[in-house]
């Protein structure tokens, strides 16, 4: 069976599915949230009692109830959106052309530098002793690796540093095979460690685009050392990062779809993001007609990149809007994804490294690089659909939340009697970075409303009204 069979059934079958479930959730929708909400306050009171917070004068159970009906229904519409496109539009024939050519041989080894360079810029053998040192009571495990122990801080720092050097050597092709997949074990150990604190930082790319490049021939040029390899690497490098952004562009039209177009959920993400980096930024993106224009172009990019990717002039032009994307998340939120933004080297054409359309290497069905690239994508296809964040398979961030009219956050008190805005601490910025930080005062926040709503110590405010009690 063909890829393009494979998908064209697959996304018929998704149709299937969408619209025996959008009949079934019609019908029984209301009472099947109804019955599932009470228990999954008992499970994790404090996260949607966090989220009641956010807005008390609105959110109490009817409302969830209400908003959880059209979330399905845009959930499954989006399911069948993307069903309708495998099966019926020419669009998986056009993608699986992409592996019929070779991959420019200057233009993969370009990619292979960045990538392994980004890989050992990104990895900090101090910072990652410093997490590996932290007392086990700061843990938070990723998802489904609570029960993986972590390295102690020596040989976390040695893992570090065996990242960095197998980096730098399979950048400039020395032993570049060995060096590739040394970098990959080692730097899914390091990198891993800071994971287990916080917040997860999404730097998992750049794994998953070295595991393709250990795995392909990506050393016919521009190397000291040349290794010979099947399979193609490109275009599951492009396919990746077309499913990075479309995850996160889902999510946003099933959970608040309505809140991007209008601009109010961009609006939200805006202030909070403003609030703790301490700064408004002189382009305002936050209200009126630019809000909802920015808040439906973030949709159509993240949901069409990917789509993009089988025409030669669309993909072109979604990666000069991937480049604007970053460079404009900068700037007016302070969010900083060089690490993926240089990756988009891959896109670069051929005749701009004076490869001339020809290639070094035959294109060779069924190699190691297109076994890995097959993983990779079925797991971030299951992730990403599933909206499981973990390491190192994670979805992307998503900022799909509703609108929210209260930011809380939270201060610490140390033995002194001093009170710290955790956003405004110079120490802890620089021992966890912003990121970390931000999922630390979440996670506080969902144990004191847990504590609250359950009985069982912390703080915070009552249930909302019209939630349904709970005991200790």
């Amino acid at each position: 069976m063909t890829a393009e069979t494979l998908m064209r059934r697959t996304g018929a079958a998704a149709v299937l599915l969408s619209l025996v479930g959008a009949v079934a959730w019609w019908f029984t929708g209301d009472g099947l949230v109804a019955r599932w909400l009470g228990p999954a306050l008992e499970r994790a009171p404090g996260l949607l009692a966090l989220h009641a917070s956010l807005d008390p004068a609105v959110r109490d159970l009817a409302y969830f109830q209400a908003v959880a009906m059209p979330a399905g229904l845009r959930f499954l519409a989006g399911l069948a959106a993307v069903g309708a496109v495998l099966a019926w539009s020419p669009y998986p024939a056009r993608l699986q052309a992409l592996w019929r050519e070779s991959d420019p041989p200057r233009v993969l080894a370009a990619t292979r530098i960045v990538v392994f360079l980004a890989v050992a810029a990104y990895t900090d053998p101090a910072e990652i002793a410093r997490f590996a040192a932290l007392p086990p009571g700061l843990e938070m495990a990723p998802p489904g690796l609570s029960w993986l122990p972590l390295p102690g801080p020596v040989l976390a720092q040695i893992l570090a540093w065996l990242t960095i050097g197998a980096a730098l050597a399979a950048a400039v092709g020395i032993r570049p095979r060995l060096a590739a997949w040394l970098c990959v074990a080692a730097g899914v150990v390091s990198l891993g460690v800071p994971q287990f604190f916080g917040k997860i930082n999404h730097y998992h790319h750049l794994l998953w685009f070295a595991s393709v490049l250990a795995a392909g021939p990506s050393w016919q040029v521009w190397s000291v050392q040349r290794a010979e390899g099947r399979g193609r690497v490109l275009p599951w490098i492009w396919l990746l990062i077309g499913l990075i952004y479309f995850f996160p562009g889902f999510w946003k039209w099933v959970v608040a779809g309505p809140s991007w177009l209008d601009g109010s959920a961009l609006a939200t993400m805006l202030h909070a993001q403003w609030y703790r980096i301490d700064a408004v930024v002189g382009v305002r993106f936050d209200s009126g007609w630019l809000a909802a224009a920015s808040g439906t172009a973030v949709l159509v990019f993240e949901l069409g990149f990917v789509i993009a990717l089988a025409w030669r002039r669309a993909r072109g032009l979604f990666v000069l809007g991937a480049l604007a994307f970053h460079g404009l998340t900068f700037l007016v939120a302070g969010i900083s994804f060089w690490s993926l933004a240089v990756c988009l080297v891959a896109f670069a054409p051929a005749h701009w490294m004076g490869d001339g359309g020809r290639a070094a290497t035959a294109v060779a069905a069924g190699g190691l690089s297109d076994r890995v690239g097959h993983f990779l994508v079925g797991a971030a296809l299951v992730t990403g659909f599933a909206g499981i964040d973990t390491w190192p398979i994670a979805v992307y961030p998503t900022f799909a939340g509703l609108p929210d009219t209260v930011y809380p956050t939270v201060l610490l008190e140390t033995d002194r009697g001093e009170r710290i805005d955790p956003y405004r601490s110079p120490g802890l910025a620089e021992s966890f970075g912003q990121s970390r930080i931000m999922g630390l005062v979440n996670q506080v926040l969902q144990d004191a409303e847990r504590g609250a709503a359950g009985g069982g110590g912390g703080g915070g405010p009552p249930p909302p009204h019209g939630w349904p009690a709970r005991t200790a």
